[in-house]
Order: C-alpha cells, then sequence, then structure tokens
C-alpha cells in the first residue's frame, strides 16, 4: 500500500503540470509509441520557450497577416524584439502591391523589401492572400518565395508579361477579334506575342487549322496582317503570313497581360 501511494503522489504532478527541470536527459523508452513523447505542448509564446512539432511545422511563431499595401506591418507571436540577420518570416498580403514595399514587424521600424538582392519589388510581386517567405539580411527583407504570376487556365506562359490562348477563336474580322479580346478584359495578340507562342517548346502550333489575326497594320493602312500558313497551303507555319483587308474572316488569339 506504501508502494502504491508513492506512485500515486509521483504521478499526479507530473501529469497534471507537466513541467520538469532535471539536470540529466530524460530518456522515454516506454514499450509503445505513445509512451515514448511529450504531448499537449501549447504555442510557445516567449523567446525562451520550446517550440513544439507543430508550431516549427505551421510556422506559427514567423506567420503573420500583413497589413497595408505597400508599407506593411504585421505582428508576430511571440513578439519579435529586434531584426537579426537570417530572421525568416512568412506574411499574408490583405493587399496586393503596388510598388517598392516595405515590412515592419512589431514596430521595429520599416525595412524595404527586396528581390535578386538589390531590386526594389513590382507592382504585384505580393498578391493578397497568397503567403510571402523572406528573410532579412541585416539591411533588408529578401523575398525568396516566387514572384511570378501564372497564367489563366487556357493560356500559355510565353514571357514574363504575357500570356497566349492556347486555342483560337473565330473565325471573325479584325474589328470583331478585337471588340471580342476587350470585351473579356484581354487584348488581341501582337505579332511578337503569337509568334513566341508558336514557335516555343509545348507552344500552340498543332492548333492552327487557318489564319489568325494579329494586332499589326503590317505597315498597309489598308490591311491587317494574319499568320499561321504556309504559302498556298494548310500547313501550320509560325514564320508566314500575309496581309487581308480587316473585313475579312480568320481566327485569332487573345493575350492577358500579367
Amino acid at each position: 500500500m506504501k508502494w502504491t501511494g508513492l506512485v500515486a503522489m509521483l504521478f499526479v504532478p507530473f501529469s497534471a503540470w507537466a513541467q520538469w527541470n532535471v539536470p540529466v536527459p530524460i530518456v522515454l523508452d516506454g514499450a509503445s509509441t505513445d509512451d515514448r513523447q511529450v504531448k499537449d505542448l501549447s504555442l510557445p509564446t516567449e523567446v525562451d520557450h520550446g517550440a513544439n512539432a507543430a508550431s516549427v511545422r505551421e510556422r506559427s511563431t514567423t506567420y503573420a497577416v500583413a497589413q497595408g499595401v505597400d508599407d506593411l506591418t504585421v505582428a508576430l507571436v511571440p513578439t519579435a524584439t529586434a531584426y537579426t540577420a537570417g530572421m525568416l518570416v512568412s506574411i499574408s498580403p490583405v493587399s496586393t502591391n503596388t510598388g517598392g514595399s516595405t515590412l515592419n514587424i512589431d514596430g521595429l521600424g520599416a525595412m524595404p523589401i527586396m528581390k535578386f538582392t538589390n531590386l526594389p519589388l513590382d507592382s504585384a510581386d505580393l498578391r493578397a492572400g497568397v503567403p510571402a517567405l523572406m528573410v532579412f539580411d541585416g539591411a533588408a527583407f529578401q523575398l525568396i518565395s516566387q514572384t511570378g504570376i501564372a497564367c489563366p487556365p487556357g493560356f500559355l506562359d510565353v514571357s514574363r508579361d504575357v500570356c497566349v490562348e492556347a486555342v483560337p477563336y473565330g473565325p471573325a474580322n479584325w474589328y470583331t477579334a478585337v471588340s471580342q479580346c476587350s470585351a473579356r478584359g484581354l487584348r488581341l495578340c501582337g505579332w511578337a506575342d503569337w509568334f513566341r507562342g508558336c514557335s516555343m517548346p509545348g507552344g500552340f502550333v498543332n492548333t492552327i487549322v487557318e489564319y489568325e489575326w494579329v494586332d499589326s497594320a503590317a505597315n498597309d493602312n489598308n490591311h491587317g496582317k494574319r499568320v499561321g500558313l504556309e504559302t498556298g497551303t494548310t500547313n501550320p507555319d509560325c514564320y508566314a503570313g500575309g496581309t487581308q483587308i480587316p473585313l475579312g474572316m480568320n481566327n485569332f488569339r487573345c493575350c492577358y497581360n500579367k
């Protein structure tokens, strides 16, 4: 009975407080996995607290929603006391930035956000609701997550700034092609955009079935430029093309500016 009482007396404090301070390593060597782990640790709220696996995995102590547009502010838990080189933070902006931006963590002061070491951010490098990962280099926060904007579904990524539709619309005259693209918030593809989408690996050359309009006057006041077929044949050709009066009927592709 005395032994049982001793076990109960030791077990209750450890179970209730779960707080140890011993000068030697603690070895968890129970027979099952449940006996070899420490459970139910809360989130660390002070700089000297240990972090549990969930906090590390979810970046609970280094992630925060960022308020503002270009001058961003965040509040971390626990509160940061200083900027240190190597400091890693993840933010989720509430707004898409319009240009060069700064980050102010816990009122420590606004620091510039840079990309590619020494370039300020462009518009839409930080997008509303899209997490951004950055590291402090001692003078600025370096954006190390992806900055490129993906093309919408159904478009090919042909350059840093432009997406081209993977399949054509039409047929329509040149004026209708321009109007239909504009009505969708897009634009009729220019010759350079179209050529890149056609000639690049994985491009749309195999979807060309007839001539296609591009947004080019073709050095002619009375004609528009059409491209896509080898002259006198129905063979797709990224390099071939010609001119036609704008009222002629051809396919067309719309382009999206990122």
